[in-house]
């Protein structure tokens, strides 16, 4: 019984300390980012031999108040970059140069589930309008071509994490976003002169490494 209730009792003093950082009228100022790179080539004996490479890096910072005790509401902001390069041996093949870029903005509500005095899971959602230009540049022998498309987009995504309190004003955390949906209009202009619109909508499932995000927060305490 004596066992029984000191653990009662840690799992009390547990909960109240987390909740002091996750209480309602703080606030809580951070954000995430990704950076990841991609490799490629085929055999140096094919003569078509080619090295294919890509970059791209996210940044996520956002600030956010605690509506009631463990909810968080607040803004978001976006900003993503990359680049992928195709190279061939061969002076017959074309070299691809592809370029883009995206700026959002849009809200955001997460929930956070303690389970020990430093640690929490939470599931947040997020909605922004984004907007992203992109720049595809093949070199053949006989010239370059060049095409742009620029996109606006309404997005929304569901991530879920694991958060660490190493003290009592800042978290560090690593999530995924493995589900997001939402609609967007092109502006393309393939040909010289000429553009193209088109609207579409999209449903993404999955996590791989452009999906996992490290990052961290700070807690502005009322008391």
């Amino acid at each position: 019984m004596k066992q029984i209730l000191l653990l009662l009792f840690l799992a009390l003093v547990s909960s109240q300390t987390t909740f002091a950082q996750l209480q309602k009228g703080n606030f809580q100022l951070g954000g995430a980012v990704n950076f990841n790179t991609w490799e490629s080539s085929s055999s140096p004996g094919d003569p078509n031999s080619f090295q294919n490479s890509s970059r791209n890096f996210s940044a996520n910072p956002s600030l956010g108040y605690f509506v009631t005790d463990k909810w968080v509401l607040g803004m978001s902001f976006k900003f993503n970059n990359g680049s992928r390069e195709v190279r061939y041996n061969s002076p017959n093949l074309a070299n691809t140069d592809f370029k883009n870029e995206t700026w959002g903005t849009g809200i955001f509500a997460r929930r956070y589930f303690p389970i020990h005095e430093k640690m929490a899971f939470f599931g947040e959602f997020q909605s922004t309008v984004d907007w992203r230009t992109e720049e595809n540049s093949i070199a053949f022998q006989q010239g370059l071509l060049t095409n742009s498309n620029s996109f606006r987009g309404f997005n929304n995504t569901l991530f879920a994490g694991l958060s660490f309190f190493p003290t009592k004003w800042i978290s560090v955390e690593a999530s995924v976003n493995p589900i997001g949906f939402g609609v967007s209009r092109n502006t393309a202009e393939n040909t010289p002169g000429v553009e193209e619109k088109r609207n579409s909508t999209f449903f993404n499932m999955g996590v791989n490494t452009s999906a996992v995000f490290l990052g961290f927060n700070f807690f502005l305490n009322r008391k």
